[in-house]
């Protein structure tokens, strides 16, 4: 199983492959760093990364292939130590994430990688829909 998964710095070319980053509005090519793709036998099932909101916080971010078919262990793994990684590398006591009102089903992953539940977003979406926002808190965080 391991060998079949790999690991890259994520490259804007690997967006094509999620057309969330089209209808979210994201620029591929304005990712900031720390940013990466996982790849099952060589085709790209995810991306995440962080962006620096300010000293100590960021805002973490995926985008999965869907459906995740028999990914999600290796998915959930991988986050939890990109994310140990990158909160040591980056000074961050914080990380957020906030997911649509609209699909709690993804609380889950967040929940697995060490995010806890801290309340609602009223009208936080574009669109006007709701969100909620969670946060993975590592206070021994220089």
């Amino acid at each position: 199983m391991g060998n079949n998964y790999t690991l890259r710095e994520f490259p804007p070319a690997d967006a094509s492959c999620f057309p969330e980053y089209a209808t979210l509005g994201i620029d591929p090519a304005k990712v900031p760093p720390p940013a990466a793709t996982g790849l099952y036998r060589g085709e790209p099932i995810g991306c995440a990364g962080i962006v620096v909101l300010r000293s100590g916080v960021g805002e973490g971010w995926i985008i999965l292939r869907q459906p995740v078919n028999g990914h999600g262990v290796w998915i959930a793994r991988t986050v939890w130590s990109l994310l140990d990684r990158w909160q040591a590398e980056g000074g961050l006591r914080r990380v957020q994430a906030t997911i649509s009102a609209d699909h709690p089903e993804h609380a889950a992953l967040l929940r697995l990688v060490g995010f806890q539940y801290e309340g609602p977003l009223e009208a936080y979406r574009p669109d006007g829909g709701n969100s909620w926002m969670y946060a993975r808190v590592r206070r021994n965080v220089a």
